[in-house]
């Protein structure tokens, strides 16, 4: 009786760990979510080059292209399968993606209203209230960061592959 019960634990252990994702899994699951990141990343940086060399005429379609593709990459993330019956990765990268949208839809606004302001507008309490927005745009981005990296970590180390 002993050697048959060993022997079904043995057996319902190789098929609890057969039917896990692989690690290459984990890993296409993992780049795919982070291709949309990047997509929004990317229009930020834009915004932000054109904030730097004053390329006013291109703030606002910017900032239009990066609120729609924000918009696009959650619909895109929301359709993604959960990964191993659960779905906390699409949960975690939505948080971020809320929070992208929250500093491109008030931050950002604000910050774009004080750039695009005639010479003659700016004070210095407009240039206090741009370094407020600027602080509190890049707070929320890095405690949100912070959270999906470790996320991201436990993931990576759950399914056993490496970051780059």
């Amino acid at each position: 009786m002993k050697k048959s019960f060993y022997y079904f634990l043995i057996l319902s252990n190789l098929l609890l760990f057969s039917c896990s994702p692989s690690s290459e899994d984990a890993i296409k699951y993992n780049d795919s979510m982070i291709e949309e990141q990047l997509k929004i990343v990317s229009l930020f940086d834009s915004l932000n080059y054109c904030l730097d060399h004053n390329i006013s005429q291109q703030l606002l379609p910017i900032q239009k292209k990066l609120i729609n593709q924000i918009e696009e990459s959650s619909k895109k993330i929301n359709k993604f399968e959960d990964f191993d019956k659960n779905d906390n990765y699409k949960k975690n990268i939505e948080e971020l993606f809320n929070v992208y949208n929250d500093i491109a839809n008030n931050e950002y606004n604000k910050i774009i209203n004080i750039y695009l302001l005639p010479d003659s507008l700016y004070t210095n309490e407009e240039e206090i209230k741009l370094n407020k927005f600027w602080d509190s745009a890049f707070n929320k981005v890095q405690n949100q960061l912070i959270e999906f990296n470790k996320f991201q970590e436990d993931f990576s180390k759950k399914y056993n592959f490496k970051l780059e």
